[in-house]
């Protein structure tokens, strides 16, 4: 099932297939949570690297005695604590987590060729001791190696300091089989030379996450990898502009569905065409199912951004499109999701957001000075999911909301305490099927009370 992007959720028929063993979902971007028996399968390997879910995935699974292999993505994991307790609770296979600064890390490394460990963690590495560890500390040879974190803490950083990340670095290139990267609180403004020939070293790389990389202002290139799927780069303090080195010489990012930035305060422009202004060159990100940007507040796609599927914008409203999507108008990609979050309440921004059109699921989230929803929204003629999210302004939904978002089917409204009615044109979206409505305490005495009668077409309808 590997790469539906479509799929939100699973079937809870499912949880009946007793002899199913293995399962990937990998790159199933949509989807949004597990059936609630999920637990009770017998699964031996599942596969969920690439998926962003709503609810935790780890409490669905913590009790699969039978699960041997759980593979998921280094990037977008904001719950790297429920993985390791669910590697310790069911014992998983091929895991191993090393201290950087150990006087016995060498000689460990050396062992776990012997070993089933696919997965290895090196953290503490600024503790790391060179000259036992130049002849010694080589991960190269580890072929059964797929993925590998890396991670040095923020200490006093000197010349002799940020020389040894380099030389550390260096010396712990991995072999040739890895798939996973992630590297975090590296201090040198140089890369060594495996992560300047990434393509010729790490062939089959998916999946890169930089993290705190405080001196680099400029990236290795990745974007040549050919068979990358994930890149993820959060504080990147002094890294202003991303150009064609990016993507080398071979061509474009065909592969590549997930992209996150986070906290990305000075990034201003990311090419997406090798001079970032002709309209008719090779678009190089063509295929990206999943853009997240948040707090990205100068950043621009030039000239235009990735045509993705899922938009996940968070205080960087420049993201959107400004002139659209250039030569990419074209292409049958369908863009199904768009999240605004503490975005500017502006008639730029929403003109942006204008672009695109097609989108069904919109969420407005901590949107300040909004007071009702503009006209630039009427566009959104295909949207089935409307949530408004902690819009403390929020005063009125305008009563054109029944004339065009005929095609609603699921309406949230929550923490918008000056909400106090709903339109009458509610009752003329004759396709909705839920509303919930959570802490707007207004609202829900008013829909309770006399607007009863605007709702009562609606079959659920959730109070909280």
């Amino acid at each position: 099932m590997t790469s539906c992007s479509k799929i939100q959720a699973l079937p809870e028929s499912l949880c009946k297939l007793m002899m199913l063993r293995h399962l990937n979902l990998s790159y199933c971007v949509r989807l949004e949570c597990l059936p609630s028996c999920f637990g009770d399968l017998q699964l031996q390997s599942l596969n969920i690297e690439g998926c962003f879910f709503n609810e935790d995935v780890a409490d669905s699974i913590l009790n699969m005695s039978t699960l041997k292999i759980f593979e998921t993505t280094l990037a977008f994991d904001d719950s790297a604590y429920k993985v390791k307790e669910l590697r310790e609770n069911l014992k998983l296979e091929g895991f191993c987590e090393l201290n950087g600064g150990s006087d016995d890390l060498c000689s460990r490394i050396t062992e776990l060729e012997e070993t089933p460990c696919h997965e290895i963690n090196i953290q503490g590495l600024e503790d790391f001791n060179i000259l036992e560890g130049i002849k010694h500390a080589m991960l190269f040879n580890n072929l059964k190696l797929t993925k590998l974190d890396l991670g040095w803490r923020s200490v006093e950083h000197s010349n002799k300091v940020v020389q040894h990340h380099k030389a550390v670095l260096g010396m712990l290139m991995p072999p040739r089989s890895l798939r996973h990267l992630a590297i975090g609180g590296y201090y040198d403004i140089e890369f060594p030379k495996w992560m300047l020939e990434i393509r010729s070293y790490l062939p089959h790389l998916t999946t890169i996450k930089l993290v705190n990389l405080m001196e680099c202002n400029r990236l290795p290139p990745l974007g040549c990898l050919p068979n990358l799927r994930t890149l993820f780069i959060a504080n990147l303090p002094k890294l202003k502009s991303v150009g064609p080195e990016f993507y080398g010489d071979y061509g474009s990012c065909q592969k590549l569905r997930n992209i996150g930035f986070y906290r990305m305060e000075n990034l201003e422009e990311w090419w997406t065409t090798r001079s970032s202004k002709q309209d008719n060159e090779l678009f190089l990100i063509p295929n990206l199912h999943a853009l997240y940007a948040d707090d990205c507040p100068k950043l621009k796609f030039l000239p235009y951004p990735p045509r993705s599927m899922i938009w996940h914008v968070e205080n960087s409203d420049h993201v959107l499109p400004e002139h659209g999507f250039g030569s990419l108008a074209s292409f049958a990609i369908s863009l199904l999701v768009l999240f605004i979050t503490r975005a500017t309440n502006s008639a730029e921004t929403w003109r942006r957001a204008q672009h695109l059109s097609s989108i069904e699921n919109l969420r407005l989230e901590s949107i300040a000075g909004l007071t009702t929803l503009p006209e630039a929204f009427q566009c959104f003629t295909s949207l089935q999911s409307l949530e408004i999210y902690e819009c403390g302004e929020l005063e009125t939904l305008p009563e054109w909301l029944g004339d065009y978002f005929t095609s609603l089917e699921k309406i949230f409204i929550r923490t918008c305490p000056l909400l106090s009615f709903l339109p009458e044109s509610i009752q003329r979206l004759t396709e909705l099927e839920s509303l919930w409505i959570t802490d707007c305490p207004a609202l829900s005495d008013k829909c309770r009370g006399e607007d009863r009668h605007k709702i009562s077409h609606i079959p659920a309808v959730i109070f909280n």
